[in-house]
């Protein structure tokens, strides 16, 4: 058996079994909106009771340091912040307070301790 054959081999058994990482690179997200897995309290309709909606996230583009704007739509507020995707998919925010993270294979994100998934329309 020559030598590339068995590196090869053993490559895509590596891969197989996840041994191989893959980096994600620090703008992957740039341009991409996510929608809430479960729709979510989304303030007060008419009659005072809470309007159930998907909330959403849309990344922005990264800036030089690795840095991008994120605005975050959830229940009836706004609010943008800065985040940093690391390649092994952490996401860090300037106003975290609760893990973050993005998953490759699924193309989903957690943040503030729920999951987004990608909204083909944004």
């Amino acid at each position: 058996m020559r030598l590339e054959h068995v590196s090869t081999v053993a490559l895509a058994a590596a891969v197989t079994l996840g041994c191989v990482e893959s980096t994600i690179p620090v703008d992957h997200l740039t341009g991409k909106q996510y929608q809430s897995v479960d729709e979510l309290e989304g303030g007060l309709g008419p009659n005072r009771r809470p309007v159930p909606m998907h909330w959403r996230l849309t990344f922005g583009k990264v800036d030089s340091q690795g840095r991008g704007v994120v605005t975050w739509d959830h229940s009836d507020m706004q609010s943008g912040e800065w985040y940093h995707l690391a390649s092994d998919g952490t996401l860090s925010g300037s106003d975290q307070t609760a893990p973050h993270r993005y998953d490759l294979t699924a193309d989903r994100v957690l943040w503030q301790g729920k999951w987004y998934v990608r909204d083909e329309g944004g």
